[in-house]
């Protein structure tokens, strides 16, 4: 079966014909009924199912976050799933959605990449996300726990997918990684011009993300907070920075959260640099220096960056950070503590 015209690739403009047709779309959706069954991992009919939503602008840092999350989602929801916890089934690990990686299943991608993967990734985007709603029916309709990263590109994407998580009865947790201007677009030329496997999702090419793509992402994450803030579809938040600092932390209860994430969101992208942060910072910069083809990405980073440069009056205007943890850390002692995810552990 054809699933889209050939164009000429070399008109960018005229991307819409390399859409997927909705017919394809649902025959993706719903395979043969003789298709061979493909394991999956569900919950036990009496465990509330868990979606944990790490989101933050492109450059932010969630290839790095997501590990972590992930192992912890493994070590503290596998004894509650059919066969986990060493019951003498298979491992159980949460799946792990990132909506990038779906785009080099699209039939012209591979082409596509070869010329260009900027185009290519523009050409596959509307139908890698189409694909990563599909896959989160699929593991809502299974209760399944869910580890989702998003860039809040299209914050409407983000937002119907809370939804989405909610209405099917998950609990939905979400990590909002609140990293400044500069420390993001930085990181962007630096996985890159590094070749670092951040720079290109699980089997895509590596390829620079344009500031214009930085700049929409950076936008959708305030407008993705203010939605967390406004309705009740997170049943927790947390914002985090770099090295998995916890800034602020708030349970919906009675229909609220404590606090405004988006203003929490806001304030830390002021915060002044740590030590950690101006040493690897320093030391991004100084490879950079010597990349030509990183020059004028590198002088706008400098100008982002030198504010947030001193120290003064930090501990004055700016809470503590306090180190990620999950419901068994030691120390961790309950509820009250903001900076611990609950991963679904309510008592």
């Amino acid at each position: 079966m054809e699933t889209m015209e050939t164009i000429d690739t070399s008109r960018p403009r005229r991307l819409h014909p390399l859409r997927i047709r909705i017919t394809t779309h649902l025959h993706i959706r719903h395979p043969p009924p003789n298709s061979p069954d493909v394991p999956l991992l569900t919950n036990a009919p009496d465990t509330k199912p868990l979606a944990v939503l790490l989101v933050g602008q492109t450059g932010a840092g969630k290839t790095r976050t997501a590990p972590v999350l992930h192992a912890a989602l493994a070590r503290h929801r596998s004894h509650l799933q059919p066969g986990g916890g060493g019951g003498g089934g298979p491992e159980r690990v949460p799946v792990h959605f990132i909506a990038d990686t779906y785009k080099r299943f699209h039939p012209a991608y591979a082409t596509l990449a070869k010329q260009d993967s900027f185009l290519a990734s523009r050409a596959s985007g509307a139908d890698a996300r189409r694909w990563l709603a599909m896959a989160c029916e699929a593991a809502i309709s299974r209760r399944v726990d869910v580890l989702l990263e998003s860039a809040c590109r299209h914050p409407n994407d983000f937002i119907d997918l809370a939804k989405a998580f909610h209405r099917g009865g998950y609990r939905v947790e979400v990590a909002v990684l609140a990293v400044p201007e500069g420390l993001s677009r930085l990181g962007i030329l630096t996985r890159f011009h590094r070749q670092l496997p951040e720079a290109g999702s699980k089997g895509l090419p590596l390829r620079l993300t344009p500031k214009k793509i930085h700049d929409v992402s950076y936008a959708g994450l305030v407008a993705s907070a203010e939605w967390i803030d406004a309705e009740e579809g997170v049943d927790q938040v947390l914002v985090v920075r770099r090295g998995n600092l916890v800034a602020f932390g708030s349970e919906r209860r009675a229909g609220k959260l404590e606090g405004s994430v988006v203003d929490v969101v806001k304030r830390e992208r002021l915060r002044p640099l740590s030590e950690e942060e101006k040493h690897l910072a320093e030391q991004d910069i100084a490879f950079l220096g010597g990349v030509e083809a990183a020059a004028e990405g590198l002088a706008e980073v400098r100008a982002l960056l030198a504010p947030l440069w001193t120290r003064e009056k930090q501990d004055q205007e700016f809470p503590p950070l306090l180190p990620l943890q999950f419901p068994s850390a030691p120390g961790c002692s309950g509820k009250k503590n903001f900076n611990v995810m609950r991963l679904g552990a309510l008592e």
